[in-house]
């Protein structure tokens, strides 16, 4: 299980982007490497970036505005019973968990 939250700024396009583009990257490498892992993540960050430049790059003269945008994403991805969380950008996670007798949520 994956999921992602993407924070643009500058317009949209970086955020559809990441959205479209960064779960295929990921199923990739962890298909490639037989496993999932912060290698794995790493990979799929910066492979989906580097997708991103050549769009900016190719777009350049036609949308120069393209250049201006941008987006947060964070990621989490259960596999396995391991929890793995990355983030792009100023976004941070904070995990908590339901404790049994406890009112509220438990910091992790």
């Amino acid at each position: 299980m994956s999921i992602g939250v993407y924070d643009g700024h500058g317009g949209p396009e970086t955020s559809r982007f990441m959205n479209e583009n960064l779960f295929p990257n990921l199923k990739k490498f962890a298909y490639e490497d037989q496993e999932m892992s912060a290698s794995v993540i790493k990979k799929a960050f910066l492979a989906t970036e580097e997708e991103f430049l050549s769009v900016v790059r190719d777009q350049w003269r036609i949308c120069p505005q393209i250049a201006s945008v941008g987006t947060c994403c964070l990621v989490g991805v259960i596999c396995n019973g391991l929890v793995y969380v990355a983030n792009a950008g100023d976004s941070r996670v904070v995990l908590g968990r339901t404790e049994r007798g406890v009112r509220g949520v438990s910091a992790i």
